[in-house]
């Protein structure tokens, strides 16, 4: 059973996915969403339901909070799942994803900002067409057409 369902978009996903694969952790669940309009609440619904309803959905983005998706798919979010979102990303502001000092923001600050458990699955939707399945364990790898989120 899934405990915590993330959510983000572009690139942020690899970085998730390298951290999960580090930290082998099989009790959260990445989607990656590829379309915000239309909003695709069917498909987000369906897999929130595949995954037992995790009470924790986190948006993670690297870009600051002003910017990005996240003003746009949180509301999507809590009017499909019917759970608000939890923010995981940076403050506010006028520069994009860098921080101060110029270097990029990595994944980890997020997951750690989420509160990420040990255990970890992911799902990515709407990459190039397919959906790519990862198992728990990371091996096989099923691909089927894209659902649109």
């Amino acid at each position: 059973k899934t405990e915590r369902l993330l959510l983000c978009s572009g690139k942020v996903y690899f970085e998730l996915e390298a951290e999960r694969a580090q930290r082998k952790d099989t009790a959260t669940t990445i989607v990656r969403v590829e379309q915000f309009y239309p909003f695709d609440a069917a498909t987000l619904a369906r897999l929130h339901d595949q995954y037992g309803e995790p009470r924790k959905v986190v948006w993670v983005q690297d870009q600051p909070r002003n910017m990005g998706g996240w003003s746009f798919i949180a509301p999507l979010i809590e009017e499909t799942l019917k759970v608000r979102p939890v923010y995981a990303g940076r403050d506010a502001g006028a520069a994009g994803a860098l921080r101060p000092g110029g270097q990029p923001l990595g994944a980890v600050r997020y997951l750690l900002a989420a509160g990420l458990g040990r255990r970890f699955r992911s799902v990515a939707v709407g990459v190039s067409g397919a959906c790519i399945n990862a198992d728990p364990a990371g091996a096989a790898l099923d691909r089927r057409p894209a659902h649109g989120l």
